[in-house]
């Protein structure tokens, strides 16, 4: 076959499949990471499944200020402008527990369902009580119920939402139909956080196991927005291992050390029972892979709502408050198709994450979004065939 024909047969190929079938992209939240903890763990061979992601794909440092300037960088405006585009003065989620009912601007996954797809969010900040119009819905205080019904958790969190009327879950039968029934004797004994994690990790991929089965599960997640809470809890109590004093360098040895030690999840109270600040990472590395072997999915994306520093609280050596402008840089990556592998994308805003994240679900681009695609991440031959602003509205509300 002529070369010059088989290249238009592939892009023609290429187009015929971005028509028809849509493109399915993971989002992985990571409470709290900054580049200074994941750069030496990927670079370790720690990490082999975030590494490949990271390595392969596009990366920047995310400033999360821009979403609410006065409590930067407070995680539920940060990670609500994330998922919405919007700074804390539209979406107005300021609180760790304020309603979902009350956000003022749609969500991407409520521009999913808007446009007939499917959406799954995971322990998402500000996703209380489930919305209607998203298919598949884990809570936060849902979760935190199952990881008490699971383990015998300490320290647990007193979320509102365990007290209320609203339901935890959508649809509420989903925990029986991904078979996450609760165990006759609680396991060991598990910080409540880490609990809550490890059954956000297992409800999103028995979802994904378990497409294929009755209704409704065999309607497959086009977009799938998890958090996991960990690295953020950990680094807070555990910091001081990694930086001596404020401004001081972040050293990669200890926490390359704890790599060496770490023999699996961590059990028992705190002191100890907090465990390493690489723990959560390396759980978090092999349920990706996990996941991804089961179900790859077009697009990865890798998100954190601020970083972390040294702080001179009492009892809490790491804080990314608004005065400690050095945890307001969390981290962005990107892989999948027409990614520019390797490339630094310098510092990009929480605001950009949104719009970005529609491109890549081919969803139309509302003009009224303050942040933009990040077209750079991609290659210039792809941005040809898929122009980032192809397909606009003037808002999605």
């Amino acid at each position: 076959m002529n070369p010059r024909f088989r290249c238009l047969v592939l892009l023609a190929t290429l187009a015929s499949s971005l028509a028809c079938d849509k493109p399915h992209v993971l989002v992985v939240g990571l409470d709290g990471s900054n580049w200074a903890v994941l750069r030496p763990l990927i670079e370790s061979g720690a990490l082999p499944n975030i590494g490949r992601l990271v390595n392969e794909g596009a990366r920047a440092g995310l400033l999360c200020a821009p979403a609410h300037e006065q409590t930067a960088c407070f995680c539920p405006p940060v990670w609500t402008s994330i998922a919405t585009g919007h700074r804390y003065v539209d979406h107005r989620i300021g609180g760790l527990y304020t309603q979902s009912n009350q956000r003022g601007t749609k969500a991407l996954w409520n521009v999913v369902g808007q446009y007939g797809g499917v959406a799954t969010t995971v322990s998402y900040r500000g996703t209380w009580p489930p919305e209607s119009d998203v298919d598949f819905v884990f809570t936060e205080p849902g979760l935190d119920e199952q990881g008490e019904a699971h383990f015998d958790v300490w320290q647990a969190i007193d979320h509102p939402g365990r007290n209320h009327a609203f339901p935890l879950f959508r649809p509420s039968n989903i925990l029986d139909g991904i078979g996450l029934e609760a165990p006759e004797e609680p396991g060991p004994p598990l910080w409540a956080i880490y609990a809550r994690d490890r059954m956000a990790m297992q409800s999103l991929l028995r979802l994904e196991i378990a497409r294929g089965w009755a209704e409704p599960w065999e309607r497959r997640t086009e977009l799938a927005m998890i958090i996991l809470h960990g690295p953020d809890k950990v680094a807070h109590v555990a910091w001081g291992l990694l930086q001596d004093y404020m401004y001081g360098p972040v050293r990669s040895a200890p926490l390359l050390a704890e790599v060496e030690q770490w023999n699996g999840p961590v059990h028992l109270p705190g002191p100890y029972g907090w465990g390493p600040i690489s723990g959560p990472y390396l759980e978090a590395d092999a349920w990706l892979g996990e996941l991804l072997a089961a179900h790859p999915y077009d697009y990865v994306v890798l998100v954190s709502d601020h970083g972390m520093t040294r702080s001179v609280e009492p009892g809490l050596s790491g804080q990314h408050d608004r005065f400690l402008p050095e945890a307001h840089v969390g981290i962005f990556a990107v892989h999948g198709p027409g990614v520019r592998s390797g490339a630094w994308l310098g510092m990009v805003s929480v605001l950009d994450v949104a719009p970005t994240v529609a491109y890549l679900l081919d969803l139309p681009i509302a003009e009224d979004l303050p942040g933009r695609v990040l077209s750079e991440a991609f290659e210039p031959s792809w941005l040809r065939i898929r122009p980032a602003y192809a397909d606009t509205v003037p808002t999605w509300e």
